[in-house]
């Protein structure tokens, strides 16, 4: 299972932890959120991921690949904003990055 940070405004995941038993624990503010690693590595902090616009969900089922701010979490089900993924590749491929994002349910 997995723990998923959704936007309030569009209901897009933007984080999504997977490996949490590698988590020692998840501290989630009005200003950030961050992790603590159990192996004792530097904690990783997500600036922009607030409790004011954002609602944790744990027990999440993930996707089979997840890409951030490309999939929306609506009642348990996964979806692909495709409009996102176009505008993504688009500017990839102006940038010279041969690899295109495909997030899958």
């Amino acid at each position: 299972m997995a723990t998923a940070f959704r936007r309030k405004s569009d209901n897009k995941v933007v984080v999504l932890l997977t490996y949490l038993t590698d988590i020692n624990n998840i501290n989630f503010t009005s200003t950030n959120m961050s992790c603590t690693m159990n192996n004792g590595e530097k904690p990783i902090t997500f600036q922009d991921v607030n409790t004011n616009d954002f609602e944790r969900i744990d027990d999440v089922t993930a996707p089979t690949s997840f890409f951030g701010n490309a999939m929306t979490y609506i009642d348990g089900t996964w979806a692909v904003d495709n409009t996102y993924v176009t505008l993504v590749n688009n500017q990839r491929a102006r940038m010279n990055i041969d690899e295109q994002i495909n997030p899958q349910v």
